[in-house]
């Protein structure tokens, strides 16, 4: 018969605030790298943003768009890592 511990939500809580005291990530360092972001420039290609099919923008607000997605997208990204950590600590 398997055993099926559970662990509560603050257990998980606390133990992924620990883990992220121990690794000590460095915005700067860890994720800028010294890179710089210029608005007037776009951060995903047209194919991956789809802006040329909003026929009813501007270039400026396609670039808008097209920013605002690349944000999207790091953010599920940080999303998905951090489930990948809370999922490492249930055991």
């Amino acid at each position: 018969m398997n055993a099926i511990s559970k662990i509560s939500d603050t257990d998980r809580y606390a133990r992924c605030v620990q883990s992220s005291k121990r690794v000590r990530w460095d915005i700067d360092e860890d994720v800028i790298r010294g890179r710089h972001f210029d608005a007037a420039d776009k951060l995903l290609p047209d194919g991956l943003s789809l802006a040329d099919a909003f026929t009813t923008l501007s270039n400026d607000e396609k670039r808008f768009v097209s920013q605002i997605l690349r944000v999207l997208t790091a953010c599920r990204k940080v999303t998905e890592l951090w489930a990948k950590v809370g999922d490492g600590m249930k055991g």
